[in-house]
């Protein structure tokens, strides 16, 4: 819908202020606490974590044994900072005798700004913590050291570290991380003088054979991780997979970018471009002081670049869709002063007949004159046009406009056949 403050940025503020990156502790996204069914009518509490997804699910690994005694439908998920429990399946897959297992939920049950991981072997003598879930105590980190990276029970995919015999159930499951928070394995069992883990390598192995996504913990460049996310997302939106297409969003993206935003913000804008040709190319841009990862895609009518801004733990905090054509910055200009002139001669009627057929349908004529009423309202009556400049790097043109009590900078974006595809207006900023 073309809305008086919209912009072609699909509803995120800009530059969203980075997230801090997350210390081993037990504050991690991609920890999960898990309830199944167990023996004598008993109920397993262990723990798990995120590893990954796929188009339809995001995966977790955790200990085979507290899944012994469950059945499909009757195991249960609850994210770190969540209270809300999400039933869980069970891949067939799995390792009894290396006491690994994976569980599954629908991936738009994921939550936003999901805790992302490197991956080490275990070192003999360096700290350790484990994060798990007692049922006494809530989310705990027990802090250790490997003792042997081959397990007491001579188990080479095993390793094993310190213990006190203090530890409480409910860690089973629970990821074991270096003070680098690297993942370095999972933990299964604990004695009354060392605790039992299964490996890093041991585990990724397991996985890439059951065909299980890694993608949250992949030894990817930040580069090369970043470019794969911008392409999987691109294919999910083509897809109309919008759950899929946010499933790497901070917290704050994905509170603030509904799917259905997302997902007319496409729609809009490849409803103008034709059949897509394929992703042209990827490359890194700063921006204003920002460095943004941008995928340029080749349509039958133009060209579409989508504009990743990432945190410093790879989530996507902003994100442009910016149609490019071959007009030149005059004729974007006059385009873009016709435009506002029609607005101030209140031809509503004809500005909406000349919108894109996909753009018509999120707004209308009357929506229009709402729109330039409400300008109006906070700026006076319209007096003239001052100016118009295309000064950024895609087809968007800031137009200057003076009103009876204030100047304002409308900002119009077109589509490559100079259609517009949206815009919105903000106060001139004083002395310029």
């Amino acid at each position: 819908m073309i809305r008086a403050f919209a912009t072609c940025m699909l509803a995120v503020a800009v530059l969203i202020p980075c997230e801090a990156q997350v210390s081993v502790d037990s504050r991690r996204s991609d920890v999960i606490v898990l309830t199944a069914p167990g023996a004598n009518d008993t109920t397993e509490r262990a723990a798990g974590m995120y590893v990954g997804h796929d188009a339809s699910n995001g995966f977790f690994i955790t200990a085979a044994h507290a899944l012994a005694h469950a059945q499909a439908g009757q195991v249960q998920v609850t994210p770190y900072g969540s209270a809300v429990p999400i039933s869980a399946g069970i891949v067939e897959q799995k390792d009894d005798a290396l006491d690994l297992a994976v569980v599954y939920i629908p991936v738009g049950s994921l939550p936003g700004g999901i805790t992302r991981a490197g991956s080490r072997e275990p070192i003999n003598g360096s700290r350790i913590r484990i994060i798990g879930n007692p049922a006494q105590g809530d989310w705990q980190t027990w802090t250790g050291v490997v003792l042997n990276e081959v397990s007491a029970e001579n188990h080479t995919e095993w390793f094993s570290g310190n213990s006190d015999g203090s530890m409480a159930e409910g860690f089973s499951g629970g990821p074991v991380f270096d003070d680098a928070a690297n993942f370095v394995g999972m933990h299964l069992a604990a004695t009354a003088s060392y605790t039992v883990q299964i490996r890093s390598s041991a585990i990724l192995s397991r996985l890439n054979a059951w065909h299980v996504p890694t993608d949250n913990i992949a030894f990817e460049d930040t580069d090369t991780r970043r470019f794969r996310f911008a392409r999987e997302m691109v294919q999910a939106l083509r897809d109309d997979n919008i759950d899929l297409a946010r499933t790497n969003f901070s917290t704050a993206a994905k509170d603030n970018t509904s799917n259905q935003q997302l997902r007319t913000g496409w729609s809009t804008d490849i409803g103008v471009l034709g059949t897509f040709e394929g992703v042209a190319s990827q490359s890194k841009r700063v921006i204003t002081g920002a460095t943004l990862y941008v995928t340029r895609m080749a349509f039958s009518g133009g060209a579409l670049e989508l504009r990743l801004l990432f945190d410093n733990d790879d989530h996507i905090v902003n994100l442009w869709l910016a149609t490019l054509g071959s007009s030149t910055p005059t004729q974007l200009e006059q385009a873009a002063k016709v435009f506002v002139q029609q607005m101030a001669d209140q031809k509503f009627e004809q500005i909406y007949a000349s919108l894109p057929e996909s753009l018509k349908l999120y707004t209308s004529a009357q929506a229009l004159q709402q729109t330039w009423m409400g300008w109006k309202g906070q700026a006076g009556e319209f007096v003239q046009i001052d100016a118009a400049q295309k000064n950024i790097d895609f087809d968007m043109v800031i137009v200057r406009c003076k009103f009876e009590r204030a100047e304002i900078l409308i900002q119009v974006q077109f589509s490559p056949s100079l259609q517009v595809m949206s815009f919105f207006a903000a106060p001139a900023p004083q002395g310029n």
